[in-house]
């Protein structure tokens, strides 16, 4: 009987350029030990992308305002990017969900007094 070489496991891979540090930070912490198969690393990707997305469009909101006014007719309309943000968070959310990630606590990473990452 032939015996089973133990290989060492792969290094996991370094998080995709087009992510925040935010999102990078994420995948450093979360990635190797809760997403190990290619296709949740895909999945994982997507996810912070998304997460990146929603923070970005609430950035935009935050700096011109939860309400814009139209040009022409001077109506009040709510931002646009309201929307986008909502849809991105949901994406997120199903995406992460999908990963069983939902007991993961997301911690903002810049922020030392935060200091838990998980709630098993």
């Amino acid at each position: 009987m032939a015996k089973k070489v133990d290989t060492p496991p792969e290094p996991y891979p370094s998080a995709p350029e087009h992510l925040s540090p935010k999102a990078q930070k994420i995948w450093s912490t979360i990635g190797p030990a809760k997403v190990r198969t290619d296709s949740r690393r895909v999945l994982f990707e997507q996810a912070l992308t998304c997460l990146d997305g929603a923070d970005q469009a609430r950035t935009a909101i935050q700096v011109e305002g939860l309400i814009s006014i139209t040009k022409g007719t001077a109506v009040a309309h709510i931002h646009p990017l309201v929307k986008i943000e909502l849809q991105h968070r949901a994406m997120f959310h199903k995406a992460w969900c999908a990963l069983g990630l939902n007991a993961v606590v997301l911690v903002d990473p810049f922020n030392a007094s935060q200091n838990r990452e998980e709630i098993e």
